[in-house]
């Protein structure tokens, strides 16, 4: 897959923001800790995990008891 411009239009635009230069700069005010970002994260993923796991149970349990309550008949 080529990278660049594929038509007129994306060539103007190329044109246009080529000179643009952004700012970023790693001591910004409105920058998160990379610590503390990673630790929401990994709280996120584990409640995540627990969910599925918890669903696995439940899933699991339902099955079981409608197996139990089911009235199986003979088709023979």
């Amino acid at each position: 897959m080529a990278v660049g411009a594929k038509d007129n239009i994306d060539r103007l635009l190329v044109q246009e923001y080529a000179g643009k230069v952004t700012l970023c700069t790693a001591e910004s005010a409105t920058a998160i800790e990379p610590e503390k970002m990673l630790g929401a994260m990994q709280d996120y993923a584990s409640m995540r995990k627990a969910m599925f796991d918890m669903r696995d149970k439940l899933k699991n349990l339902c099955y079981g008891v409608n197996a139990k309550s089911a009235n199986y008949t003979s088709s023979f």
